[in-house]
């Protein structure tokens, strides 16, 4: 009898043991399962932050730069007033020209700058060609008359030096029987990168993600990086995501 009884505890201890080894198994793989989900959703949860900050900033690159450039609307309506002349432009550029990020403005009768305000600093511009050759910013001055639209480019380094974005907006003048005739253009420069403050793109980092912002260069065909801000980010590690962010016609 003892030795019976010996046997039934050892069936008993073996029935248990299996019994927590399986527990085990099925809560590891619970535990797995649950840690699976854990790492996929903060996985969607960062997706979709870093794409909520990209359309947050996109519009306020948009807004930022749209603001400072559609005052080449103003320089536009300066020339059609006139019937292609030119007249008070330094005191109607001075009520233009409001905001620090702005470098200049200036008006290019068929492409040939003939006005710059203000004029101090810039007085290489008079008389240069932005629809001829191939100096930075041409080509934007190009695309702008062909598209007949106020196109954003840059940044490109200065001939007066230094680095900068423009905007480039043809100018047409009606003529009889409803015709027009292509004037020129008008153009404002911002100062790079001050122009692009406005935008708070700073917050990113803050936010603990990276981010780039980059064009294909016209001039060259090469990628270009317009800003850019790492934080402490391991970008072989982190998943990226990347959008296209139209502004302006922008080459």
């Amino acid at each position: 009898m003892p030795n019976v009884s010996s046997k039934n505890g050892i069936r008993k201890e073996r029935r248990v043991s299996t019994r927590a080894v399986a527990i085990f198994f099925v809560a590891l793989a619970l535990c797995s399962l649950m840690t699976g989900f854990t790492i996929r959703n903060k996985s969607n949860l960062e997706r979709l932050t870093m794409e909520r900050l990209i359309l947050e900033h996109s519009v306020k690159i948009t807004e930022v730069i749209s603001k400072l450039l559609h005052k080449t609307q103003a320089l536009s309506a300066l020339v059609i007033q006139g019937n292609g002349g030119i007249e008070n432009f330094d005191r109607v550029a001075a009520t233009i020209v409001d905001d620090p990020a702005i470098l200049n403005i200036l008006i290019a009768p068929n492409g040939v700058v003939s006005h710059v305000y203000p004029e101090e600093g810039n007085e290489k511009l008079v008389g240069f060609n932005i629809l001829g050759g191939d100096d930075a910013g041409n080509r934007e001055a190009v695309a702008a008359y062909e598209s007949d639209a106020l196109v954003f480019g840059g940044p490109f380094e200065l001939m007066q030096g230094g680095r900068a974005m423009v905007g480039r907006l043809p100018v047409w003048i009606d003529e009889s029987n409803n015709v027009k005739r292509f004037w020129g253009l008008v153009s404002v420069t911002l100062k790079y990168p001050e122009a692009l403050d406005g935008a708070a793109l700073d917050s990113i980092e803050k936010q603990g993600f990276a981010y780039e912002i980059w064009r294909i260069n016209p001039d060259d065909g090469k990628r270009q990086v317009i800003m850019s801000g790492k934080s402490n980010v391991d970008a072989e590690r982190f998943r990226f995501i990347e959008k296209h962010i139209p502004i302006l016609n922008a080459n």
